[in-house]
């Protein structure tokens, strides 16, 4: 079983059945069309599906995943996640990361730490 497969059946497992966001050519691995029952909603930017993912988890009660592209990506969709938080709507965040071999610091905007210690 490949990561995609793997990450999406465990998403699937707790219970989410809505995907909100942005892929990109870094996230081609995730392939959303799978038979695991999470239907994924294209949006124009980052910040409309964390704003989507806020207020259907915030309507229904029921986790909703948002999701982005790597990068600036992940800090378009801050306002949303931060919306839910404060407002304690179920929702689950997730970015693309480029391959690690790939990541050069300084060198593009595109390389922002989005894991904590």
């Amino acid at each position: 079983m490949q990561f995609d497969e793997l990450f999406l059946k465990a998403m699937s497992g707790m219970g989410l059945k809505k995907c909100f966001g942005i892929i990109g050519s870094e996230a081609q691995a995730i392939s959303f069309d799978k038979a695991f029952g999470i239907r994924f909603y294209l949006t124009r930017h980052e910040f409309s599906a964390g704003i989507m993912a806020d207020v259907a988890g915030r309507l229904t009660g029921m986790p909703h995943m948002c999701w982005a592209t790597f990068g600036p990506g992940l800090t378009n969709m801050a306002t949303g996640v931060c919306s839910a938080m404060l407002d304690r709507s179920p929702m689950l965040a997730c970015s693309a990361q480029i391959p690690r071999p790939q990541i050069r610091f300084n060198l593009t905007h595109q390389c922002i730490l989005i894991t904590s210690d």
